[in-house]
Protein backbone atom coordinates (compact mmCIF):
# COMPACT_ATOMS: atom_id res chain seq x y z
CA UNK A 1 0.00 0.00 0.00
CA UNK A 2 1.77 3.40 -1.32
CA UNK A 3 1.37 6.64 1.39
CA UNK A 4 -0.53 9.27 0.52
CA UNK A 5 1.51 12.38 -1.02
CA UNK A 6 2.40 14.52 1.40
CA UNK A 7 0.91 18.20 1.07
CA UNK A 8 3.53 21.31 1.70
CA UNK A 9 0.98 22.79 4.45
CA UNK A 10 0.77 22.35 6.95
CA UNK A 11 4.31 22.53 8.31
CA UNK A 12 5.69 19.28 10.00
CA UNK A 13 6.35 18.88 13.59
CA UNK A 14 10.63 19.35 12.27
CA UNK A 15 9.51 22.52 10.39
CA UNK A 16 7.68 24.19 13.69
CA UNK A 17 11.08 23.08 16.03
CA UNK A 18 13.29 24.63 13.40
CA UNK A 19 11.60 27.36 13.17
CA UNK A 20 11.56 27.45 16.58
CA UNK A 21 15.83 27.47 16.04
CA UNK A 22 14.91 30.24 13.77
CA UNK A 23 13.35 32.24 16.63
CA UNK A 24 15.69 32.31 19.01
CA UNK A 25 18.42 32.45 15.89
CA UNK A 26 16.41 35.75 15.60
CA UNK A 27 16.25 36.92 19.35
CA UNK A 28 20.20 36.66 19.72
CA UNK A 29 20.19 39.68 17.76
CA UNK A 30 17.82 41.79 19.67
CA UNK A 31 20.52 44.68 20.96
CA UNK A 32 21.48 45.48 17.38
CA UNK A 33 19.81 48.05 14.86
CA UNK A 34 16.25 49.74 15.22
CA UNK A 35 12.69 47.67 16.46
CA UNK A 36 12.35 47.00 12.73
CA UNK A 37 15.30 45.87 11.75
CA UNK A 38 15.14 43.33 14.56
CA UNK A 39 11.40 42.83 13.73
CA UNK A 40 12.31 42.00 10.06
CA UNK A 41 15.30 39.66 10.97
CA UNK A 42 12.98 37.89 13.86
CA UNK A 43 10.59 36.82 11.36
CA UNK A 44 13.13 36.24 8.66
CA UNK A 45 14.82 33.83 10.64
CA UNK A 46 11.74 32.27 11.74
CA UNK A 47 10.22 31.75 8.56
CA UNK A 48 13.65 31.13 6.36
CA UNK A 49 14.45 28.30 8.53
CA UNK A 50 10.87 26.47 8.66
CA UNK A 51 11.13 26.70 5.30
CA UNK A 52 14.57 25.42 4.73
CA UNK A 53 13.86 22.20 7.18
CA UNK A 54 11.86 21.22 3.86
CA UNK A 55 13.98 22.26 0.96
CA UNK A 56 14.19 19.39 -0.67
CA UNK A 57 10.63 18.99 -1.16
CA UNK A 58 10.06 22.48 -1.98
CA UNK A 59 12.41 22.39 -4.82
CA UNK A 60 11.77 18.81 -6.30
CA UNK A 61 8.07 19.56 -5.82
CA UNK A 62 8.04 23.03 -6.73
CA UNK A 63 5.99 24.59 -3.88
CA UNK A 64 6.13 27.98 -4.91
CA UNK A 65 4.05 29.82 -2.04
CA UNK A 66 6.74 28.40 0.31
CA UNK A 67 10.10 28.81 -2.22
CA UNK A 68 8.35 32.78 -1.33
CA UNK A 69 7.85 32.89 1.79
CA UNK A 70 11.31 31.63 2.08
CA UNK A 71 12.70 34.35 -0.22
CA UNK A 72 10.79 37.21 1.06
CA UNK A 73 12.38 35.90 4.19
CA UNK A 74 15.56 36.41 3.52
CA UNK A 75 15.32 39.64 1.74
CA UNK A 76 13.61 40.51 5.48
CA UNK A 77 17.00 39.22 6.89
CA UNK A 78 19.12 41.33 4.36
CA UNK A 79 16.89 44.26 5.15
CA UNK A 80 17.05 44.03 8.76
CA UNK A 81 21.20 43.65 8.70
CA UNK A 82 21.81 46.52 6.35
CA UNK A 83 20.01 48.57 8.61
CA UNK A 84 21.53 47.74 11.18
CA UNK A 85 24.97 47.93 9.45
CA UNK A 86 26.12 45.09 9.82
CA UNK A 87 27.85 44.11 6.83
CA UNK A 88 29.15 41.07 7.62
CA UNK A 89 26.18 39.48 8.75
CA UNK A 90 24.32 40.42 5.21
CA UNK A 91 27.04 38.89 2.77
CA UNK A 92 25.99 35.10 4.09
CA UNK A 93 22.37 35.04 4.24
CA UNK A 94 22.40 37.52 0.62
CA UNK A 95 24.38 34.60 -0.67
CA UNK A 96 22.11 32.23 0.42
CA UNK A 97 18.95 34.21 -1.03
CA UNK A 98 20.68 34.19 -4.48
CA UNK A 99 21.81 30.28 -4.28
CA UNK A 100 18.22 29.55 -3.29
CA UNK A 101 17.06 30.82 -5.99
CA UNK A 102 19.15 29.33 -8.42
CA UNK A 103 19.06 26.06 -6.77
CA UNK A 104 14.62 26.39 -7.22
CA UNK A 105 15.15 27.37 -10.83
CA UNK A 106 17.55 24.73 -11.95
CA UNK A 107 14.93 21.83 -9.90
CA UNK A 108 17.40 20.90 -7.63
CA UNK A 109 20.46 18.71 -7.60
CA UNK A 110 19.28 15.72 -10.23
CA UNK A 111 21.39 12.86 -10.62
CA UNK A 112 21.28 11.87 -14.58
CA UNK A 113 21.98 8.40 -15.78
CA UNK A 114 23.46 7.46 -18.79
CA UNK A 115 21.67 5.27 -21.49
CA UNK A 116 23.97 2.77 -22.91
Amino acid sequence: MSSPARTAWPPTRSQLVVGGVGLAIGLSGVTEGSFISVLLRLVGYTVACTAIARWVPIVHERWATWFLAHEAAMAAICIGWATADRWVSLIPNGSWLVIAALWYQRGGLRRTVDAD
